[in-house]
């Protein structure tokens, strides 16, 4: 029956996880975890992707012809572009409001230009990530993925310190101090660096969204 569900066993979470670290962060395959404890919720959007992601590793990893069919049933939901763009005093008054460690999350996602999971994965494992000093700033190589959302490497004009802290908790400091909420920087800087002349494939690759390749022509 293509509609019985799968209930996650404690040995099939553990591979999974395997499985989703090499793809993601470790915040982000804990967050899949806490989600597979629970039913599927068909109206929130971590829960889905969850599922999903689940399903489609026994499908294709596993070979489990049900997980096959789960994973075509789920659908995800939809939502509407948000397009709203915060301008500079509500950036830097979030910031300025902010304490730690919740300042540097923010500090750095003004800086980065990345996404919150990309930053809190950045800051909670500094210490092992290959870097480079280049001329008046670092590339930091974090080669995250997951799904369509991608980062290959974060710049930075300065190394931050170690700090370990999860995405969700950032949120609800946001939600609860009625601060920006961490997405709108992503929005703000791309905005700002269109602003700037910067081509918008170099945004991209900056921000995650696509692998910029150079060819390299022999002379004659």
């Amino acid at each position: 029956d293509g509609d019985k569900t799968i209930t996650p066993t404690a040995e099939k979470l553990n591979a999974f996880y395997r499985y989703c670290r090499s793809r993601a962060s470790q915040e982000v395959c804990k967050q899949y975890l806490r989600y597979l404890a629970k039913p599927l919720d068909k109206n929130n959007r971590w829960s889905i992707t969850a599922y999903k992601k689940y399903y489609r590793w026994l499908c294709e990893e596993k070979n489990v012809e049900q997980a096959c069919i789960l994973f075509k049933k789920i659908k995800s939901l939809r939502s509407r572009p948000d397009l709203y763009v915060p301008g500079l005093d509500e950036v830097l008054e979030t910031i300025s409001r902010a304490e730690e460690p919740y300042r540097t999350v923010y500090r750095y996602l003004l800086i980065t230009g990345l996404r919150l999971n990309e930053v809190t994965f950045l800051l909670s494992n500094i210490d092992r990530l290959r870097m480079t000093r280049l001329d008046g700033f670092y590339r930091i190589e974090t080669d995250l993925e997951r799904g369509t959302k991608k980062s290959f490497v974060a710049y930075t004009i300065e190394l931050p310190e170690k700090i370990v802290i999860e995405p969700h908790s950032v949120t609800k400091y946001s939600q609860r101090n009625k601060l920006l909420q961490p997405k709108y920087f992503r929005k703000f800087v791309a905005t700002q660096m269109a602003k700037l002349g910067i081509p918008d494939r170099a945004i991209d690759f900056i921000q995650g969204r696509r692998v910029i390749t150079i060819e390299l022509k022999a002379s004659v």
